[in-house]
């Protein structure tokens, strides 16, 4: 180009997006290959639902994940965890246990919202600890789940991630399997 001449211009317009929030989680290929066909059968689950893995060695012990949520934004928000389904599990064919009619009438709504949280979760092996939160600008916020297996079988349970301020909901599935516990003996026999 000759000196003292203008270069070509162009002008450029565009417009980014970024996500509400982050989940530092790792990938899953449990829904698209390693779902039972009995629990797909039982509960059909939304393809973008992200999944969050639990293996324990034995049953009644307490496993913990945790993970984080990222804020990219430059406004915090308040987040929520509700347990829509507290138990998904391949019904064994036992049948189940008889209700009282007597005690679902005289029964009393639970008087906080924490009281009712715990109800709806009763019998479900899955515990979120960080129910509710917020998560600032620009930050991490940690978020912590609990399983503790009753049975060897794998169980499922499906959490709604609600940002009730922005009207956004993502499902989660968490999915628990045990294992039995693995012994060795350091000696091969024993005199």
């Amino acid at each position: 180009m000759a000196p003292g001449t203008q270069g070509p211009r162009c002008i450029l317009s565009g417009v980014a997006t970024r996500p509400l929030c982050h989940f530092e989680l790792a990938g899953s290929d449990y829904l698209t290959t390693r779902r039972s066909d009995e629990l797909a059968g039982l509960k059909p689950i939304d393809p973008s639902t992200r999944v969050i893995e639990f293996e324990s060695r034995g049953i009644r012990v307490r496993n913990t994940r945790r993970f984080y949520i990222l804020n990219p934004t430059n406004i915090g928000f308040e987040y929520e965890w509700e347990c829509v389904e507290p138990l998904l599990t391949v019904p064994t064919g036992a049948p189940a246990p008889a209700s009282d009619p007597s005690s679902s009438t005289s029964a009393k709504p639970p008087a906080t919202a924490a009281a009712a949280a715990a109800a709806a979760t009763a019998g479900c092996p899955f515990r979120c600890q960080t129910r509710r939160g917020v998560v600032l600008p620009g930050k991490k916020s940690e978020l912590t789940f609990e399983y503790v297996p009753e049975t060897l079988d794998t169980v499922e349970s499906l959490w709604m991630f609600h940002i009730r301020e922005h009207k956004r909901s993502l499902p989660f599935l968490l999915v628990g399997q045990a294992l039995e516990p693995r012994v060795s003996f350091a000696r091969t026999h024993v005199n």
